[in-house]
């Protein structure tokens, strides 16, 4: 039994960029910088931005003086609660040592009915999900960050973001594809429209000493119908 590359040979974690892109697929421009924890940076950032402490309780305020307190809204999702929760409070900590206060949505956490207005109304302010293989492949998880007719799930309405998407899903051919996709990572990464926490690493071991006609897609490896079409014992 053989697979590729080997598991001993594979980095399971990785530093995300900043664009949320997944290293898998077609595309990705490893370029483009990864995300970091810089405290003091975030701090200067949010000085510069108007987001001061003016009363002296620890918290820091809007630019117009009124309190802040950001909702943190985990996707309902009953067999990955426990990890939603874990990486809000980890957000809500995280956020609140340079200043930012916030809660962590309990609501959505237990009632799907509540997120899912709250998503449909967009009136949540951080939202944690995750994107399926078929949209990181096909479509990259960007599809989930309008707020047109392109997706029900985001806020977004960056003209030139919208243009680089729809201009993505009309390349010719895949140079022109992939020329697409880097540049909607650019411009991600720069508006920093949305943040990749993590990417999931699966390991799918399979035989090439017995069986060819093994087709491996980036972002799903050779689990395909290519695969179910053309596999055949050698020989």
């Amino acid at each position: 039994m053989s697979c590729w590359p080997p598991p001993s040979a594979v980095r399971t974690g990785r530093y995300p960029a900043r664009a949320s892109s997944p290293p898998a697929g077609i595309g990705y421009d490893d370029s483009l910088p990864k995300l970091v924890q810089d405290q003091e940076q975030a701090k200067a950032i949010l000085e510069a931005a108007g987001y001061i402490d003016t009363d002296g309780d620890g918290w820091r305020e809007r630019p117009d003086g009124t309190p802040m307190d950001v909702l943190v809204t985990p996707q309902y999702n009953a067999t990955k609660a426990a990890l939603y929760q874990r990486i809000a409070e980890i957000i809500v900590t995280n956020l609140g040592e340079v200043g930012v206060k916030c809660t962590l949505d309990e609501e959505s956490i237990r009632n799907s009915d509540h997120e899912q207005q709250l998503r449909d109304d967009g009136a949540y302010e951080i939202y944690i999900c995750y994107a399926t293989q078929g949209v990181s492949f096909y479509k990259t998880p960007f599809l989930y960050m309008f707020n047109d007719d392109l997706s029900m799930w985001g806020t977004c309405d960056l003209e030139d973001f919208d243009q680089a998407y729809n201009d993505m899903l009309n390349a010719q051919g895949d140079e022109d594809y992939v020329a697409k996709v880097k540049e909607l990572q650019r411009i991600a990464s720069e508006e920093v429209i949305g943040i990749a926490l993590c990417w999931d690493t699966a390991y799918y071991p399979y035989r090439t000493d017995k069986y060819e006609g093994w087709t491996n897609f980036p972002g799903w490896g050779v689990i395909n119908c290519e695969t179910w079409y053309n596999l055949h014992p050698i020989g």
